[in-house]
């Protein structure tokens, strides 16, 4: 593959990375790996609405889902609005 006038021999695609693809729930939170999708990230946070106990909570992963589904590069139809 060619840029910028070099040869690379070898192209990394990180989208192919298993940890850089990942959530993951650890002790104190939750680990996003950088190349996860925001429809990833909007389906495990919907989710996490559903199961996570206490109010305070609730309104905290439903204000991150409200805010990757405004950003998300597809379009909002594919999240099921959260109550």
């Amino acid at each position: 593959m060619k840029f910028k006038n070099s040869l690379y021999r070898t192209f990394i695609q990180p989208n192919m990375i298993p940890e850089l693809n990942a959530i993951e729930e650890v002790k104190d939170g939750v680990k996003v790996g950088a190349a996860v999708t925001l429809n990833n990230l909007g389906q495990f946070l919907k989710i996490q609405i559903e199961t996570q106990p206490g109010m305070l909570m609730h309104n905290l992963l439903k204000y991150l889902y409200v805010h990757v589904c405004k950003y998300s590069l597809y379009t909002t139809s594919r999240f099921s609005p959260v109550r």
